[in-house]
C-alpha cells in the first residue's frame, strides 16, 4: 500500500509498523487503501524528506482518510517534537488538529467528519498554514514554522503512541503552497 510514496521532490520508502491491512478506497476499488484500526502505521525515510519537510519551506502534504474514531491518531507527523517544529495533522478527542507543536503554533479545526471519505491538504507558504477539507479551506493561522529534521510517519502522530484508527489513501507531499 505505502511501500513507497512519490513526491514532488522524489520517493521515500515506507516500513509498516505493526498491523495494517487492506480496505476498499473512496471510489470503492477493493483492496486499494490502508485500514489501520489503530494497530498500524508507516514510518517513511528518503533522502528527499530534508528538501520537502525542513526550515521555513513551502509545502503541501494530503491524504483521503475517512475517520472511524476521534482518538487522539495522526493521519501524518513530520519534523521535531519541539516549539513550531513539526508538520502534522491528527485527531483529537471531537476534532481535526493541526500540530505543529506548541500552543501558539496549533490549532483545531472547527468540522469534524466521521466515518466517510474526505481529503486533507495542509500547506505552508512560508509565513502562515492552511487546512483544506474536499478542496476547501477550513482554516488557517500565521505561524512560525521551522521543521529540523526528516522524520516522516504515516497514519500516527506521537512516534507511534497515537495511531491513527480509520482508512487511510493517497498521500502526497508537494514542495510549494
Amino acid at each position: 500500500l505505502f511501500r513507497s510514496i512519490t513526491s514532488t521532490d522524489g520517493v521515500y520508502t515506507c516500513t509498516e509498523q505493526g498491523s495494517v491491512s487492506c480496505t476498499a478506497d473512496a471510489d470503492g476499488n477493493s483492496n486499494s487503501a490502508a485500514y489501520l484500526a489503530g494497530t498500524g502505521y508507516y514510518y517513511c525515510s528518503g533522502t528527499e524528506l530534508t528538501s520537502t519537510t525542513s526550515g521555513t519551506d513551502e509545502r503541501t502534504y494530503c491524504m483521503w482518510a475517512k475517520i472511524l474514531e476521534y482518538n487522539e491518531g495522526g493521519l501524518w507527523d513530520a519534523g521535531s517534537y519541539s516549539d513550531c517544529e513539526e508538520f502534522s495533522l491528527r485527531t483529537t478527542d471531537t476534532a481535526m488538529r493541526v500540530q505543529n507543536w506548541g500552543s501558539s503554533c496549533d490549532w483545531d479545526s472547527s468540522n469534524s467528519i466521521d466515518g466517510s471519505w474526505a481529503h486533507y491538504c495542509l500547506s505552508f507558504d512560508g509565513t502562515t498554514s492552511y487546512l483544506y477539507i474536499d478542496g476547501s479551506l477550513d482554516s488557517s493561522m500565521e505561524t512560525a514554522l521551522d521543521t529540523t529534521n526528516t522524520r516522516l510517519d504515516i497514519g500516527t502522530y506521537y512516534n507511534g503512541e497515537n495511531i491513527f484508527n480509520g482508512d487511510i489513501d493517497e498521500f502526497r507531499i508537494y514542495s510549494e503552497c
